[in-house]
């Protein structure tokens, strides 16, 4: 697949600081809301980063002005409580088009397509790499998920038939004194408090320094995902990042301290640097 084989990692390290308390708490239903601990230490989980990274990338790859397939599938991308699919809710013309294109390829009936520059060769070469008989599975479900080979925010984060290329690390914290902040439950269909609902809410308080560590596998210059990466990595820069719980209420913001990344190229990582990739140089 994309990451056979390996050419390229790069290596990032974002430092943020808690402009707000930050919660990323066990469960959503307790009266005492307590962050996620190994011993006596707090933890960020990578899940956490990668769906704050995803959600921006989601929305940036969006304002792309990207051509054919790739620029399709980001159009019918769906985050659904099944996953993410590929495939409109309602009727779309540009789907059909892109169907009826996908179906004369796998019928012989064209080796190149007018609107999509769908090849015979790259359609097959995908049913290999996925394992799937030309003549197995629904027609639709092909090409939904030839969409989502092509993806580039599935590419970076992955979905149904691809790895992701960004590895987030876990955050690990030497908290010395977290706080406990009320909490009251809310109904959501008349906007009042729910009776008898009071929580506490642990969080980290805010000036708190908190690392970000990744690995993003063969992102090569010419690929469109590694453009959408670099588009992310700004925005977050300038912009800061939200995570945690209550980010309606204003907790979880993080702005950038400082970041740090360099590339290891594995061809010629003679030093074997990659064995230990955050070691300064």
């Amino acid at each position: 697949m994309h990451l056979n084989p390996l050419y390229c990692k790069l290596v990032g390290e974002i430092v943020f600081r808690a402009e707000t308390p930050l919660s990323v708490v066990i469960g959503g239903q307790e009266m005492l809301r307590q962050v996620l601990r190994v011993g006596d230490m707090v933890v960020i989980p990578a899940t956490t980063w990668k769906g704050a990274f995803r959600a921006i990338a989601e929305r940036l790859a969006k304002t792309m002005e990207l051509q054919g397939v790739e620029r399709l599938a980001v159009k019918l991308y769906r985050e659904t409580p099944k996953g993410i699919t590929y495939t409109p809710t309602d009727h779309d013309d540009e789907w059909d088009i892109f169907l009826s294109e996908f179906k004369s390829v796998l019928k012989n009936e064209q080796t190149q397509t007018p609107r999509y520059n769908l090849s015979q060769k790259d359609i097959m070469r995908f049913l290999n790499d996925m394992y799937i008989a030309p003549d197995g599975v629904d027609i639709e479900d092909k090409a939904a998920r030839y969409l989502a080979y092509k993806c580039p925010i599935g590419k970076l984060f992955g979905n149904q038939v691809l790895a992701g290329k960004v590895r987030f690390i876990d955050t690990i914290l030497k908290i010395e004194k977290t706080h406990f902040r009320p909490g009251i439950g809310i109904d959501r269909p008349t906007g009042k408090v729910k009776e008898n609902i009071l929580y506490y809410i642990e969080s980290i308080p805010s000036g708190t320094e908190v690392t970000l560590r990744f690995i993003a596998d063969n992102l090569l210059p010419e690929h469109i995902e590694t453009s959408l990466f670099e588009k992310t990595l700004l925005f977050v820069e300038k912009m800061g990042l939200q995570i945690g719980t209550r980010k309606s209420a204003g907790m979880g913001r993080l702005i950038v301290k400082d970041i740090k990344r360099r590339e290891i190229d594995l061809r010629s990582d003679t030093s074997l640097s990659i064995i230990r990739p955050f070691k300064p140089e």
